[in-house]
């Protein structure tokens, strides 16, 4: 089974067309949304650049083709131990998680968001549901008792 428990607690949740200018409409709710809930900053930040990147790839290349119908939808949530991030998408099928490590070489063209997203995040799942692309992350939360 999971290592995080349930239930979590959604403290995110919008869906939005797939666009740059949407996407930053989302990213400054997220900023509100991890302030008002009291995510520790490398947590926020985390979680911020992770849906930045993950919704970027779907903008520009799981729905460049279908740009009028294509939606994105990120739900951010957590439990006493972990942030949990899911970003789901319409658009062309596409497992990020089947991209090279080494893609992100200097110099190199693609790779990189993911990158950042597997060196921020402490686990990534990619599923494909009813023609959804869904990206679920895990970020540990610093320990309360501490």
């Amino acid at each position: 089974m999971e290592d995080v428990p349930s239930p979590a607690e959604i403290d995110f949740h919008a869906t939005f067309a797939a666009g740059q200018s949407e996407l930053c409409d989302v990213l400054e709710q997220i900023d509100a949304a991890t302030q008002k809930h009291s995510y520790p900053a490398d947590v926020a930040y985390a979680l911020k650049l992770s849906v930045e990147e993950l919704a970027m790839n779907t903008i520009h290349y799981g729905c460049h083709k279908q740009k009028q119908d294509c939606k994105i939808t990120v739900t951010l949530s957590r439990n006493e131990t972990h942030a949990l991030l899911r970003v789901e998408d319409n658009g062309q099928a596409f497992d990020p998680l089947e991209t090279s490590e080494g893609e992100h070489e200097p110099g190199t063209i693609g790779g990189h968001g993911i990158f950042l997203v597997r060196q921020m995040m402490d686990s990534l799942e990619y599923l494909n549901q009813d023609q959804h692309n869904i990206v679920i992350a895990r970020k540990q939360l610093p320990d309360a008792s501490g």
